[in-house]
């Protein structure tokens, strides 16, 4: 009878669920506090890096054609009229049978048009003499090597990593536009439930997945407001009016499903929760639902921890990365092999399998983790596989798609 409810399936669900969600607004921040922000708006090169011709080695600029003949056993003799360092001016032109002392990063003086290295000159206090020949260009660094004005440096719905905040900073920004980051209500529900720490008693568990899911989100770059609530229609009012009241998206975990207890929908739909599907055809998961509560999105997850997973990382977590203004998906998806065989499940269903993945010469190999502890298999997984509903039984060595969890 169960399984009669779940009425779509898991790509239907996926669609309604990436369809539906529009990221938050944007905000303008300073760029040191932007880091795993994403980016709202296209972002250009305010100006060249470097900004102008500089030395790439400690040396001496000179006029490549002063140096054309110069070696070893007849090295070139050139007076020194000037010093060129990082962050100053030097305004001596380098005029024929002359150079400049320069260091690392200083602007190459007019005239010049060649850096020689320290090791192949030798200098004292009348000028400097050349042992080699030079190539134009050499040891230079031209102006807008590593940035030219007016290149795309992001586009919307990129993360600001550190090295992309590095850039940004080198092409002149000092504030960056950024979708708002969301803050995730996260309500765990059960008579059974402990907070972490608290004294044990018999027949209850400790609230491991309301720890675990707001770990998830605060990595990903989200804020969390945690709460617990048992299982009475009054508290879970209450903690959920609380949480749609103060935050962008709520997240419950625990009643999801039909038993006496179960109460969490019907709490919903006495909010005025407006449903987009509940139990969907995903194992394990099927107790997976969201809907719409004051203009914010829900997602009701199961209580045992394989499902909760399942449905948190292949429905609720891509939901709140297009919340937050992603265009990526929040793992990077690789080509494995699988190293034993999966049978055959239920037709029409999706399948969420946990493993961890090996290198093996030049490819990966996905591990399905096997473990009788659920707590164990949610812990030691390092990837996820999601079988579609059509594929059927994958004999060992097919090539599958899985997430890895990182």
């Amino acid at each position: 009878m169960a399984d009669k409810q779940c009425t779509i399936g898991f790509r239907e669900a996926w669609a309604r669920v990436l369809s539906d969600i529009l990221p938050l607004g944007s905000e303008m921040l300073p760029i040191g506090a932007c880091l795993d922000c994403v980016a709202a708006e296209t972002l250009q090169a305010l100006s060249d890096a470097p900004s102008a011709n500089t030395a790439m080695k400690d040396g001496y600029a000179l006029r490549v054609a002063d140096i054309a003949a110069a070696s070893t056993n007849a090295p070139k003799r050139l007076a020194v009229i000037g010093t060129a360092a990082a962050g100053g001016s030097c305004t001596t032109v380098v005029q024929p049978g002359t150079a400049v002392r320069i260091l690392t990063g200083a602007m190459v003086p007019a005239g010049a048009d060649g850096v020689m290295a320290d090791e192949l000159t030798c200098s004292d206090s009348r000028g400097v003499s050349v042992c080699s020949s030079l190539p134009v260009g050499a040891n230079i660094l031209p102006k807008g090597t590593d940035i030219s004005a007016e290149t795309c440096l992001c586009r919307p719905g990129d993360r600001l990593t550190p090295a992309r905040l590095g850039l940004l900073a080198a092409a002149g920004h000092a504030a960056i536009p950024v979708f708002r980051r969301p803050l995730v209500g996260i309500l765990a529900i059960g008579d059974e439930l402990l907070p972490p720490g608290a004294p044990s008693a018999a027949g209850a568990v400790y609230a491991s997945n309301m720890v675990m899911f707001d770990a998830w989100c605060r990595r990903m770059g989200m804020q969390t407001s945690v709460r617990m609530a048992g299982d009475v229609e009054a508290d879970l009012l209450a903690a959920m009016t609380a949480l749609a009241d103060s935050c962008d998206a709520m997240l419950t975990i625990g009643g999801a499903w039909t038993g006496d207890r179960d109460l969490v929908e019907a709490a919903l739909v006495k909010m005025g929760w407006v449903r987009r599907f509940h139990r969907i055809r995903l194992t394990p998961g099927k107790g997976v639902g969201f809907g719409w509560l004051r203009g914010r999105p829900v997602f009701v997850l199961p209580g045992g921890p394989a499902a909760s997973l399942s449905a948190f990382l292949h429905l609720a977590l891509p939901g709140l990365f297009k919340l937050a203004g992603h265009a990526a998906g929040a793992f990077p998806e690789v080509t494995a092999t699988l190293a034993s065989p999966i049978p055959a499940c239920r037709a029409a269903w999706s399948r969420s399998i946990l493993g961890s993945c090996s290198p093996a010469e030049t490819r990966l190999v996905f591990h399905p983790l096997r473990l009788k502890s659920r707590l164990r298999s949610v812990a030691e997984a390092g990837a996820v596989l999601l079988v579609p509903e059509d594929a059927g039984a994958l004999c060992a060595d097919a090539a599958v798609r899985v997430k890895l969890l990182v």
